[in-house]
Formats: structure tokens, sequence, C-alpha cells
């Protein structure tokens, strides 16, 4: 029987068709297998996620920006505060404008305590300036298969995606940061030989 650690690994070794259940059980193993670390990481603030247009498509904005009030159906009360990663290539409102200057985005997200959410944020759009206005922000605790199955967008090739990446960057963040206290600690090394020297 396969252990946490490997459970993943061992339904990926079965042969067969890579198949919507299969990805959620893999996502969910991943979850599971990342959560007791997710307080051990820098996470990001949901209201510094920049994913809101402002003058022009290459800049964007997070929703500390606009201070949008909260919707009444929020399961969150410290939207703003909340930390996870969340899923910027899973935002499910293309480029093109919509019709109204009035619509919603929706973004995935892994909370710090492994609970998954799901973001709505209702935006106007100011088309004078080309920006996203966020006016109201919800976010809800709906379970991965809700989230995949609500239509929206939302996949689980993307969030598979995005949780790997995010792990990885931190695996590069860690080895820069040993480096660094590595180059200190020698230099302390040799500064206390040093000193016992004189």
């Amino acid at each position: 029987m396969p252990s946490s650690e490997t459970k993943g690994i061992s339904q990926l070794i079965e042969r067969g068709p890579v198949h919507p259940v299969l990805l959620c059980n893999l996502i969910e193993t991943r979850r599971r297998l990342i959560k007791p670390h997710l307080d051990t990481f820098t996470l990001q603030e949901l209201g510094n996620f920049r994913f809101l247009e402002s003058t022009g498509l290459s800049t964007l904005h997070g929703l500390n920006q606009d201070k949008p009030s909260i919707g009444s159906g929020s399961e969150i009360v410290s939207v703003f505060k909340t930390q996870g990663v969340f899923f910027q290539g899973c935002i499910s409102v293309k480029r093109e404008r919509p019709a109204s200057n009035n619509y919603k985005k929706y973004i995935a997200g892994l909370s710090r305590s492994g609970d998954w959410l799901l973001i709505e944020v209702k935006i106007t759009y100011d088309p004078k300036c080309n920006y996203e206005w966020a006016k109201e922000v919800t976010v809800l605790k709906p379970g991965l298969e809700r989230i995949v199955f609500s239509g929206l967008g939302i996949s689980y090739e993307g969030i598979w995606s995005e949780l790997g990446r995010t792990i990885k960057g931190w695996l590069s963040s860690r080895k820069r940061l040993y480096e660094i206290a590595r180059g200190i600690a020698k230099i302390i090394e040799i500064e206390d030989l040093l000193l016992q020297l004189r």
C-alpha cells in the first residue's frame, strides 16, 4: 500500500486514460501532501493577487486597490487577508470584453488551512481608462469538484499545473535562501576563527 507521499506516483504508474476522476484524486492527493506544510511557506494574500486590468492589458492590480464590499454569502470574513495559492491561469473570463460593462471573474484557490476556495468578483469596467473596478467579492469553500464542474472554465489541468508550479517556486526560493544563509554562515565562521587567533 503506498504511503501518503507516494500515492500520487502510484496512481500515475497505473495504466489507463487520464479522466476527470483520476485528475481529481491526484489533485486531492497533492493537496493532502502539501497541506501540513502550508504554514511554513510564504503565501500570497488574496487582496494582493493581481488579476484585474488597469490602464492596459499589461498592467494588473489586486482587490486591495479597489476595496470592494464583501458579498453577503461569503464564507470567509477577512477576505483580503486570506492567504493561499490562487490560480491566475484559471480565471474564467476571456480577454475579450463582455458586452456589458458589469461582469464577474472567478478564481480558484487553496487557502493556508488547506480549503479549496472559489472567489467571485463582481466588476464594473470603465472603458474611458480601461480599468476593471472590483465592486464586490465573495469567497466560498465549495470543494474541488464543485469548483471544476461549476461551468466557470476552471479546469483540473489548470489547478494541477498551478499547484506544481507553486511548489517548484517554493523549492527555488528556499534554495536561494539556503545559499544566502550558507554564504553568511561561512563568513561568520571565518570571522569567529580570526577573532580567536587574535
